[in-house]
């Protein structure tokens, strides 16, 4: 009895190691990833929403009235770099410049043409997020997207970044209409739990618990916690042993569900940004883009929208309470389905309400990935305690 503290207090220790090792510091990763991401996401959203630089607007800012900014976005091509963090970029009418100093620019990569069933895959890899410093060079005629505050500065109007209007930069390919869909479908991480933090952390907690009962071997009282030790330093391994292998496949399958609902939801909100939650109820309801187009909210029978037609159909993974045929198509004003001109607001046809279909997503969304972690868990645990049985046989 007299050891009995110790081995509460050893227990305890290697407790802590654990969970610091594998599940504090890898979490405190995956929320600052999926922090990042979030924001990268809002703020594309939140660009939609900004008028485009025109050569009238450049004008338009002066000297007093350009230092305290105004919100424009921009969609133009690399012209040439002045000194190391400035670049020159033009839309074919208007030149200006952007100051992109320890700005993170997110690189879109498009390796597959959009087509209808786009929408129910798994997203693609996210776009490579890095420093501009980190970007040694980049061919004349790039396109970039950039959206935030635009001042008037030594005789130019500029992009510069600020906390309260943060820079969003994206360097892309293919067609301009394409960069907020595709953004906003891949900008998230496949599993934040991987992140930079996770393989130096799990490194740790490996050979820290090793250790740990390297050290208690040397006291047959402690047997215990040591044993307990050498267990829990296999949990990096855990997942690619049986039984664990097979809780972690199912794991990868309602993870990547989640993931899909997720992005499913985001595309959903896309059009939604222009309206708000009680438009729903109004036919036909509209409004005015900062590009000058009416962009529309209608009901519509889906069988009215022409197979042909340059409509993106978002049919998500959950469940819609209305009838089959019935459609909310977002687009151009009129008797045809078109996509606006502005490349930040698409056509879109959703067959259900999208208010109830994106809350739906999100829902389906935390229980496919909640459901995942426990199943992942469960299998860790078994696989765990059978490593603690068999040390026990082998040791003792």
């Amino acid at each position: 009895m007299v050891l009995q503290p110790k081995i509460i207090y050893h227990l305890a220790g290697i407790f802590s190691l654990a969970c610091a090792f594998y599940i504090l510091i890898p979490g405190i990763g995956a929320f600052r990833i999926r922090n990042t991401w979030r924001n990268f996401r809002t703020l594309l959203l939140r660009s939609a929403l900004m008028p485009p630089v025109r050569y009238k607007d450049i004008h338009s800012i002066d000297e007093t009235s350009g230092r305290n900014g105004r919100s424009y976005r921009f969609f133009g091509r690399l012209q040439a770099m002045q000194e190391d963090n400035t670049v020159w970029l033009n839309d074919g009418e208007v030149s200006l410049l952007a100051e992109l100093q320890q700005v993170y620019v997110y690189i879109l990569s498009f390796n597959t043409p959009i087509t209808p069933d786009s929408w129910s895959r798994y997203p693609a890899q996210p776009p490579q997020r890095v420093k501009w410093e980190k970007i040694s060079s980049l061919p004349e005629e790039t396109k970039i997207f950039i959206s935030g505050s635009l001042v008037f500065k030594d005789g130019h109007a500029a992009f510069i970044d600020t906390p309260d209007d943060p820079l969003c930069v994206l360097i892309y390919e293919w067609q301009d209409s394409e960069v907020l869909l595709r953004g906003t479908w891949s900008g998230r991480q496949k599993n934040e739990y991987w992140n930079a933090m996770t393989p130096g952390s799990l490194t740790l907690g490996f050979f820290s618990l090793f250790i740990y009962f390297y050290v208690l071997m040397r006291f047959p009282p402690l047997m215990l916690p040591a044993l307990l030790a050498l267990a829990l330093s296999c949990i990096p391994f855990t997942p690619l042993i049986p039984p664990g292998i097979i809780a972690y496949y199912f794991y990868r399958r309602f993870w990547q569900q989640g993931r899909v609902l997720r992005a499913q939801r985001d595309i959903l909100r896309l059009p939604l940004v222009f309206f708000s939650e009680h438009d729903r109820s109004e036919t036909g309801r509209s409004v005015t883009l900062s590009s000058g187009e009416k962009y529309v909210m209608r009901e519509v029978v889906c069988d009215e929208i022409p197979s042909g037609s340059a409509v993106h159909w978002i049919m998500p993974a959950v469940q819609s309470a209305e009838s089959a045929q019935d459609c909310v198509f977002f687009g151009r004003e009129g008797p045809d389905f078109e996509r606006p001109m502005d490349p930040m607001a698409e056509a879109i046809a959703v067959p259900g309400d999208p208010f109830i279909l994106s809350h739906r997503c999100q829902v389906h969304a935390l229980r496919k990935e909640v459901l995942g972690l426990l199943i992942l868990l469960f299998g860790i645990g078994i696989t765990d305690f059978l490593l603690f049985v068999l040390f026990s046989y082998l040791v003792l």
